[in-house]
C-alpha cells in the first residue's frame, strides 16, 4: 500500500509541475484546472478563488 501511495503521490507532483509551467493551476476544492480572473485565480466549477 505505501508504494501505491508514494507512486500516485509523485505522480501528482509530476502533473502540478507541468501544470505550473504551462500556467495552469489545479484548484485545491475539487481538483479542476483554474483560471487567471483579475490578478487572481478562479475555479469555474466550485467557484474557489484564493483571493476571496
Amino acid at each position: 500500500m505505501i508504494y501505491i501511495d508514494k507512486k500516485k503521490e509523485k505522480e501528482k507532483e509530476e502533473k502540478n509541475k507541468k501544470m505550473l509551467y504551462s500556467g495552469m493551476v489545479e484548484c485545491p476544492e475539487c481538483g479542476n484546472i483554474m483560471y487567471p480572473e483579475g490578478g487572481c485565480w478562479f475555479c469555474p466549477v466550485c467557484g474557489y478563488s484564493p483571493c476571496k
